[in-house]
């Protein structure tokens, strides 16, 4: 059986996402300064926007990881398909921080 010639678009995830694992690292490294403003360890939103980050990585790695692996057994529909996780892992990052744009106006000491 030959195995299948690779998929541009997981290989383009497979450059993109790893770039903002970049980032994500670097958010996550500043985050505890989030915590500098009186009252913002009482607030959720610190809290959520942590959580999203400390989860992205995960989502990134076993996402690609289902992916090739599905895309080896010769199912790219199914590689696609899983694709989705680093997608939502992206999405939950974003959201937390528009969140706390929307309920917090951006402050980190919000209740």
């Amino acid at each position: 059986m030959q195995k299948p010639s690779a998929d541009p678009l997981l290989l383009l995830a497979s450059v993109l996402f790893p770039a903002l694992l970049l980032i994500d690292l670097g958010l996550l490294m500043f985050s505890p300064m989030m915590f500098d403003a009186p009252g913002s360890e009482r607030s959720v939103y610190p809290w959520i926007i942590i959580a999203t980050l400390i989860n992205y990585p995960l989502t990134v790695l076993l996402g690609l990881r289902l992916a090739w692996a599905a895309h080896a057994r010769g199912d790219v529909g199914m590689a696609r398909r899983t694709l989705v996780l680093p997608i939502t892992g992206v999405g939950l990052v974003v959201g937390s921080f528009v969140l706390l744009q929307v309920v917090c106006a951006g402050q980190f000491a919000c209740d």
